[in-house]
């Protein structure tokens, strides 16, 4: 039964601990990218649209130069920040994060084999008193 209790609560551990390394991109199926890129996408998507209303005569083509040129500096401003954004570390983080909760795991193991008594049976309260007493 202790087994069981402890397995359970290193796991309860060991998941809120993973789970910032998991979200910062740094392992195990992270989808997530830069802001950087997502600008990217929208000011892409908002040039689409300059020339989309220009074409339908929502906007004067002095009004959809001024946009592509404002629109232009915002894309040459999020591709300077995803240049300079630091390159993705792959699953090293998660690893070394696995590596360290296994180390600490195994070093609990073995130090409840050598300062524990394994095999020792159940005692109930009243009688861990009654040894406290006669101690």
């Amino acid at each position: 039964m202790f087994w069981i209790v402890a397995a359970a609560i290193t796991a309860l551990v060991t998941l809120p601990i993973l789970a910032p390394i998991r979200r910062a991109g740094g392992g195990l199926g992270s989808g997530s990218e830069p802001a950087a890129a997502y600008d990217l996408r929208v000011y892409r998507d908002q040039l689409t649209e300059v020339e989309r209303d220009l074409e339908r005569g929502v906007i004067q083509p002095e009004d959809a130069v001024r946009l592509r040129t404002e629109i232009g500096r915002k894309v040459l401003e999020a591709d300077r920040r995803l240049s300079q954004a630091a390159p993705a570390t792959g699953r090293g983080g998660t690893v070394w994060a696995a590596a360290v909760l296994g180390i600490m795991l195994a070093g609990g193991i073995a130090l409840y084999l050598r300062e524990g008594v394994p095999g020792a049976p159940d005692m109930p309260l009243a009688e861990r008193f009654a040894a406290a007493d006669a101690a």
